[in-house]
Protein backbone atom coordinates (compact mmCIF):
# COMPACT_ATOMS: atom_id res chain seq x y z
CA UNK A 1 0.00 0.00 0.00
CA UNK A 2 1.48 3.69 -0.58
CA UNK A 3 1.38 4.85 3.23
CA UNK A 4 3.72 1.48 3.40
CA UNK A 5 5.73 2.46 0.51
CA UNK A 6 5.91 6.01 1.80
CA UNK A 7 7.59 4.70 4.71
CA UNK A 8 10.23 2.55 3.27
CA UNK A 9 11.21 5.04 0.55
CA UNK A 10 12.25 7.46 3.11
CA UNK A 11 13.83 4.71 4.94
CA UNK A 12 16.16 3.74 1.87
CA UNK A 13 17.41 6.88 2.22
CA UNK A 14 19.03 6.63 5.26
CA UNK A 15 20.79 3.39 4.24
CA UNK A 16 24.54 3.86 2.73
CA UNK A 17 24.11 0.77 0.23
CA UNK A 18 24.56 2.28 -3.52
CA UNK A 19 22.40 -0.43 -4.81
CA UNK A 20 18.99 0.80 -3.24
CA UNK A 21 19.33 4.06 -5.69
CA UNK A 22 17.14 2.26 -8.56
CA UNK A 23 14.47 1.74 -5.92
CA UNK A 24 14.48 5.19 -4.79
CA UNK A 25 14.28 6.87 -8.23
CA UNK A 26 11.27 3.92 -9.01
CA UNK A 27 9.74 6.13 -6.01
CA UNK A 28 9.06 8.97 -8.55
CA UNK A 29 6.89 7.30 -10.45
CA UNK A 30 4.38 6.44 -7.23
CA UNK A 31 1.22 8.17 -5.92
CA UNK A 32 1.74 12.26 -4.25
CA UNK A 33 3.12 10.77 -1.01
CA UNK A 34 5.36 8.02 -2.54
CA UNK A 35 7.20 10.74 -4.30
CA UNK A 36 7.13 13.10 -1.52
CA UNK A 37 9.07 10.35 0.38
CA UNK A 38 11.41 9.80 -2.66
CA UNK A 39 12.30 13.20 -2.03
CA UNK A 40 12.89 13.19 1.35
CA UNK A 41 14.92 9.72 0.80
CA UNK A 42 17.38 11.86 -1.51
CA UNK A 43 17.75 14.89 1.60
CA UNK A 44 18.53 11.65 4.14
CA UNK A 45 21.25 10.97 1.74
CA UNK A 46 22.75 13.73 1.17
CA UNK A 47 22.71 14.52 4.78
CA UNK A 48 24.58 11.46 5.28
CA UNK A 49 27.15 12.74 3.21
CA UNK A 50 26.21 10.23 0.68
CA UNK A 51 26.83 10.80 -3.35
CA UNK A 52 23.82 11.91 -5.21
CA UNK A 53 23.20 10.95 -8.53
CA UNK A 54 22.59 13.92 -11.10
CA UNK A 55 19.75 11.67 -12.18
CA UNK A 56 17.93 11.55 -8.96
CA UNK A 57 18.88 15.30 -8.47
CA UNK A 58 17.39 16.13 -11.84
CA UNK A 59 14.51 13.87 -11.08
CA UNK A 60 13.79 15.91 -7.59
CA UNK A 61 14.21 19.44 -9.47
CA UNK A 62 11.44 18.33 -11.47
CA UNK A 63 9.07 17.71 -9.25
CA UNK A 64 9.13 21.42 -7.47
CA UNK A 65 6.65 21.93 -10.93
CA UNK A 66 3.66 23.94 -9.78
CA UNK A 67 1.45 20.69 -11.32
CA UNK A 68 2.70 19.13 -8.35
CA UNK A 69 0.76 18.57 -5.00
CA UNK A 70 2.51 21.01 -2.12
CA UNK A 71 3.31 18.12 -0.16
CA UNK A 72 5.65 16.91 -3.05
CA UNK A 73 7.07 20.11 -3.87
CA UNK A 74 7.74 20.80 -0.26
CA UNK A 75 9.63 17.52 -0.01
CA UNK A 76 11.50 18.25 -2.97
CA UNK A 77 12.39 21.87 -2.14
CA UNK A 78 13.63 20.35 1.17
CA UNK A 79 15.99 17.78 -0.75
CA UNK A 80 17.49 20.34 -2.53
CA UNK A 81 18.21 22.60 0.71
CA UNK A 82 20.20 19.32 2.07
CA UNK A 83 21.81 18.70 -0.99
CA UNK A 84 25.40 19.61 -1.26
CA UNK A 85 25.28 21.48 -5.32
CA UNK A 86 25.63 19.58 -8.01
CA UNK A 87 29.05 19.48 -9.59
CA UNK A 88 27.77 19.07 -13.21
CA UNK A 89 27.35 22.25 -14.92
CA UNK A 90 24.06 20.37 -16.77
CA UNK A 91 22.73 19.28 -13.16
CA UNK A 92 23.69 22.71 -11.27
CA UNK A 93 22.07 24.72 -14.02
CA UNK A 94 18.74 22.99 -14.30
CA UNK A 95 18.72 22.80 -10.31
CA UNK A 96 19.48 26.88 -10.32
CA UNK A 97 16.45 26.98 -12.45
CA UNK A 98 14.09 24.96 -10.68
CA UNK A 99 14.65 26.86 -7.43
CA UNK A 100 14.51 29.56 -9.12
CA UNK A 101 11.06 29.22 -10.35
CA UNK A 102 10.11 27.78 -6.68
CA UNK A 103 10.92 30.90 -5.91
CA UNK A 104 7.26 31.97 -6.94
CA UNK A 105 5.55 29.06 -5.49
CA UNK A 106 2.49 29.59 -3.76
CA UNK A 107 3.44 27.88 -0.10
CA UNK A 108 5.95 29.82 2.09
CA UNK A 109 7.47 26.64 2.93
CA UNK A 110 8.62 25.73 -0.43
CA UNK A 111 10.23 29.60 -1.12
CA UNK A 112 11.67 29.53 1.78
CA UNK A 113 13.63 25.86 1.38
CA UNK A 114 13.83 27.27 -1.96
CA UNK A 115 16.00 30.51 -1.62
CA UNK A 116 17.97 28.20 1.18
CA UNK A 117 19.07 25.72 -2.07
CA UNK A 118 19.77 28.81 -4.30
CA UNK A 119 22.25 30.52 -1.27
CA UNK A 120 24.67 27.39 -1.79
CA UNK A 121 24.68 27.17 -6.14
CA UNK A 122 27.10 29.75 -7.99
CA UNK A 123 24.92 30.29 -10.83
CA UNK A 124 21.96 31.71 -8.69
CA UNK A 125 20.79 35.38 -9.47
CA UNK A 126 21.73 38.26 -7.01
CA UNK A 127 18.53 39.95 -8.14
CA UNK A 128 16.67 36.71 -7.42
CA UNK A 129 17.66 36.46 -4.05
CA UNK A 130 17.42 40.11 -3.21
CA UNK A 131 13.70 40.22 -4.36
CA UNK A 132 13.00 37.17 -1.39
CA UNK A 133 14.23 39.52 0.78
CA UNK A 134 10.90 41.36 0.76
CA UNK A 135 8.46 38.51 0.69
CA UNK A 136 5.98 39.05 3.33
CA UNK A 137 6.41 35.91 4.47
CA UNK A 138 9.66 36.73 7.30
CA UNK A 139 10.82 33.17 7.32
CA UNK A 140 11.13 32.84 3.31
CA UNK A 141 12.61 36.22 3.85
CA UNK A 142 15.51 35.53 6.24
CA UNK A 143 16.36 32.47 4.30
CA UNK A 144 16.94 35.08 1.02
CA UNK A 145 18.73 37.77 2.96
CA UNK A 146 20.84 34.65 4.34
CA UNK A 147 21.40 33.44 0.63
CA UNK A 148 22.04 36.89 -0.38
CA UNK A 149 24.74 37.41 1.84
CA UNK A 150 26.25 33.75 1.46
CA UNK A 151 25.86 34.55 -2.76
CA UNK A 152 27.10 37.89 -2.72
CA UNK A 153 30.37 37.12 -0.31
CA UNK A 154 31.43 34.53 -2.95
CA UNK A 155 30.25 36.99 -6.05
CA UNK A 156 31.98 40.31 -4.60
CA UNK A 157 27.89 42.03 -4.31
CA UNK A 158 28.44 43.64 -1.55
CA UNK A 159 26.64 46.84 -3.30
CA UNK A 160 23.67 44.49 -3.39
CA UNK A 161 23.59 43.62 -0.02
CA UNK A 162 23.78 47.11 0.95
CA UNK A 163 21.10 48.03 -0.76
CA UNK A 164 19.03 44.81 0.17
CA UNK A 165 19.30 45.82 3.85
CA UNK A 166 17.97 49.30 3.26
CA UNK A 167 15.19 47.90 1.28
CA UNK A 168 14.59 45.73 4.32
CA UNK A 169 15.34 48.60 7.01
CA UNK A 170 13.08 50.70 5.55
CA UNK A 171 9.56 50.53 7.65
CA UNK A 172 10.32 47.75 9.71
CA UNK A 173 8.59 47.89 12.58
CA UNK A 174 10.79 46.25 15.21
CA UNK A 175 7.67 44.74 17.18
CA UNK A 176 6.99 41.93 14.23
CA UNK A 177 8.21 38.80 13.08
CA UNK A 178 10.01 41.25 10.47
CA UNK A 179 13.17 41.65 12.87
CA UNK A 180 14.17 38.23 11.97
CA UNK A 181 15.07 39.73 8.24
CA UNK A 182 16.77 42.34 9.89
CA UNK A 183 18.95 39.77 12.00
CA UNK A 184 19.66 38.15 9.09
CA UNK A 185 20.64 41.11 7.05
CA UNK A 186 22.60 42.09 9.80
CA UNK A 187 24.41 39.07 9.97
CA UNK A 188 24.85 38.29 5.97
CA UNK A 189 26.81 41.42 6.35
CA UNK A 190 29.20 40.52 8.28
Amino acid sequence: DPPTRAAMLRDLGRRRATRGLPVLAAGFDGDAEERAAACYGVAERGLAGDDVPEALRRQVASLLDGDQPVEVRLACAFALARLPPATGEEAARGAVVALGLATADPDPDVRAYAYRALGRHAGADLATLAHGARDGAWTVAVQAVTALGARASEEGGPPLLASTLRAVLAGTDLETPRVHVLLAALSAAE
